[in-house]
């Protein structure tokens, strides 16, 4: 996957937690915007991996977004690796 993406790209997010998230609960993707703005979408788990995919205009601004995985198994908080992109605006 690039790490380069243009605003309003759909994006396809993928986080490898490195456990098996059958039991998984609360599954979901935290992002950070440039601007500092931050949230969560609802994510699903697949294997070992956390998936999520932005679309419809969420990739809203250019800079630097963080992105990073969270679920539950068996209480206890599991994160991922947080995840960076560079997103430029379109130059027309």
């Amino acid at each position: 996957m690039s790490n380069q993406i243009f605003m309003f790209d759909d994006l396809a997010i993928s986080i490898d937690l490195g456990i098996n998230l059958s039991t998984a609960t609360g599954v979901k993707i935290l992002y950070k915007k440039p601007s500092g703005a931050s949230g969560s979408w609802a994510g699903s788990a697949t294997g070992t991996k956390v998936l999520y995919s932005a679309t419809d205009g969420e990739i809203d601004e250019p800079g630097l977004w963080q992105f990073e995985a969270r679920a539950d198994i068996d209480g206890k908080k599991s994160s991922g690796i947080s995840t960076q992109y560079v997103d430029k605006p379109l130059d027309v």
